[in-house]
C-alpha cells in the first residue's frame, strides 16, 4: 500500500502533497525525509510522529499515556483540544477519498502516475473547498 504525505492549512486547503512512500514506512521516518520548510509553522501531529518536536520545535503532539502513569485531567483535555483541531486533516483525507480511484487500490504501475492522480484529487478538493469556504472565495 502506498501512503501520501499531505499538509493542509487551517481552512482545509492542501498546501503540500509529497511523493508516495510505502505504507510500511514509519510516520517519523516520513517526517524526517520531508523537504518542506517547517520553521514558523504549527504542525499538529499524531503520536506516530513521536520525536518530531526535536527537529521542529513548533510541532504539537498529544500527551502519551505510559504503562506506569495515567494522564492527568489537564493532559486529557489538551489531547481532546488537539484532536478537535486535527480532525480537519482527517476530513480532508475523507473528502479526497470521494474519488474511487483514491479510495481503492491504485493499480497504475508507476509511482509517477499514482502521484499525478493524487495531485488531481488534491486540486479538485481545493477547488471544491474554495467554493465551500466563503473566506477563500474572492468574488
Amino acid at each position: 500500500m502506498k501512503v501520501f504525505r499531505i499538509i493542509c492549512d487551517s481552512n482545509g486547503t492542501v498546501v503540500y502533497l509529497g511523493e508516495t512512500c510505502e505504507g510500511s514506512m514509519h510516520d517519523k521516518s516520513i517526517f524526517d525525509e520531508l523537504t518542506v520548510e517547517t520553521q514558523g509553522l504549527n504542525l499538529l501531529l499524531d503520536l506516530g510522529f513521536q520525536g518530531a518536536e526535536k527537529t521542529c520545535p513548533s510541532a504539537i503532539l498529544p500527551y502519551k499515556k505510559t504503562a506506569k502513569k495515567e494522564l492527568s485531567k489537564l493532559q486529557k483535555s489538551i489531547n481532546k483540544e488537539i484532536s478537535k483541531e486535527r480532525v480537519l486533516i482527517e476530513n480532508v483525507f475523507n473528502r479526497m477519498k470521494r474519488f474511487s480511484i483514491i479510495r481503492n487500490k491504485i493499480r497504475l504501475r508507476s509511482d509517477h502516475a499514482r502521484h499525478l492522480v493524487m495531485m488531481l484529487a488534491a486540486g479538485i478538493h481545493n477547488l471544491r473547498n474554495s467554493f465551500r469556504n466563503p473566506l477563500l472565495n474572492h468574488s
